[in-house]
């Protein structure tokens, strides 16, 4: 993996971009829209491709668990010629044969010196990146240190189904690992089978990262605004993307 992340400093400076979720509300029509714009995107979004020739700027996964069940698929992207990698070093042990992927320091949980957990939000990812609950987190955090001046939020539904998954009894850390039973809680249909297993959400610990990044971007003269179909989430100012666009 490559650690010279000063290679991406200010690449996008005072450009606009766009941060993909992969809630249900995100759609293949709306990726279309988005094939001449500076994308971040993580996770499973790889299953779009088969329907469109849109490919993000960057791609990251943050999730052990999701990083370990799709080590294959994530591995076959290294062939896609447009696409940045951007990896924390948590995921780096299941992602080894990923040559040409950037790979920042990554702090999942700050504490202070009380042993509890803090939010920090990291201006400079070539020194490290920090957790926020979500990898959209880092993405932003990405964002910024490419210089991106406006970010619109897509596909951030903020909202999942939980109840009907299963409780393995396994952790990562504070994190409880659940088995799905087929709920729906992304914007596609194969995006994570029954029987498969994923993190619990803590969309309260995730509202604090997305305040902090707000304050961040904001005290220097940037923008988040959450351009989603449908969302929960309250703490970006909500736009349209076909005005957007």
């Amino acid at each position: 993996m490559i650690n010279d992340l000063t290679k991406l400093k200010d690449i996008y400076r005072e450009k606009r971009a766009f941060v993909i979720g992969m809630g249900p509300s995100l759609k293949i029509s709306d990726l279309e829209l988005l094939k001449d714009e500076v994308c971040f995107a993580c996770n499973k979004i790889f299953l779009a491709y088969k329907e469109t020739s849109w490919r993000p700027s960057f791609y990251s996964v943050t999730d052990q668990v999701v990083a370990k069940n799709n080590i294959e698929a994530i591995l076959n992207l290294s062939g896609e010629p447009h696409t940045k990698y951007l990896f924390p070093s948590t995921v780096e042990p299941h992602l080894k044969g990923f040559k040409s992927a950037y790979t920042t320091n990554h702090i999942s949980r700050p504490l202070d010196p009380n042993g509890h957990m803090i939010h920090r939000f990291s201006t400079d990812i070539s020194k490290c990146t920090y957790g926020g609950y979500t990898v959209l987190y880092y993405l932003l955090q990405a964002a910024f240190y490419t210089g991106v001046k406006d970010v619109y939020l897509i596909g951030v539904d903020f909202q999942f189904n939980t109840k009907t998954s299963k409780r393995s009894g396994d952790f990562i850390g504070p994190d409880e690992i659940l088995i799905s039973n087929g709920e729906r809680n992304h914007f596609h249909k194969d995006y994570r089978a029954k029987g498969e297993t994923w993190v619990a959400p803590f969309l309260d610990k995730q509202k604090k990262s997305f305040e902090l990044a707000k304050q961040i971007f904001e005290s220097n003269g940037r923008r988040i605004f959450n351009a989603s179909r449908k969302s929960k989430l309250n703490v970006f100012p909500k736009v349209n993307l076909e005005e957007v666009l």
